[in-house]
């Protein structure tokens, strides 16, 4: 009986093995599938533009490449008006939902997902509408979007002065940049709702 014990035991411990072996290359199978399919942001650029017209598609504008969070008082110092961000990204799976997150815009915008509007602030001249500490989120519509190669045009309004410009961009999985987004309206709006309110009052105290 022992003999027989002793010689099964490999076999046991074989069979472990193999299905070890075998979760390893689905959840392997698993990764790459998931990031083959995770948009990827190819190029981000900046170039003043006009307050007012449609998305520049095969306009020439004098683009600059850049790495977000950008500042304008840093490329154009005392610039008052407006620059088109255009960020090309690839979309490897057309079946998978995609979500865009901004952190901040300052002071206002609008985005555009290819040519089609997806959201402008209420005030886009003086007084502008104050987007600089409201982080956004959308799941993008599938009507606006193609296989291949997409753009994100996003528009700022504001004043190099007031650190106008853009903020971080995430485009992605729509749970986790979701989850991005509700620790982003913690730290930006919650927060700072909390600490007002906690000094008010203490100075009232």
């Amino acid at each position: 009986m022992r003999a027989l014990l002793s010689a099964l035991r490999p076999l046991h411990s074989a069979r472990w093995l193999c299905a070890l072996g075998l979760v390893c290359l689905s959840f392997a199978s698993w990764a790459q599938e998931a990031g083959r399919c995770e948009p990827r942001i190819q190029s981000i650029q900046v170039a003043k533009a006009d307050s007012q017209g449609p998305v520049p598609i095969g306009k020439a504008l004098d683009w600059t490449t850049v790495q977000l969070r950008d500042i304008w008082r840093d490329r154009w110092p005392n610039y008052v008006g407006a620059a088109w961000y255009r960020i090309d990204w690839e979309r490897s799976c057309a079946d998978q939902p995609v979500a865009l997150t901004l952190n901040s815009i300052i002071m206002a915008g609008e985005v555009f997902i290819n040519q089609d509007l997806l959201w402008r602030d209420t005030h886009l001249q003086e007084p502008l509408s104050r987007s600089w500490n409201v982080p956004r989120y959308w799941l993008l519509p599938e009507s606006a979007l193609h296989a291949g190669v997409n753009q994100v045009w996003i528009r700022v309004h504001g004043r190099a002065d007031d650190s106008g410009g853009l903020g971080s961009v995430l485009i992605g999985e729509p749970d986790a940049l979701h989850h991005y987004f509700e620790r982003l309206w913690w730290s930006h709006r919650t927060a700072v709702t909390i600490s007002l309110a906690v000094a008010a009052v203490l100075s009232a105290i």
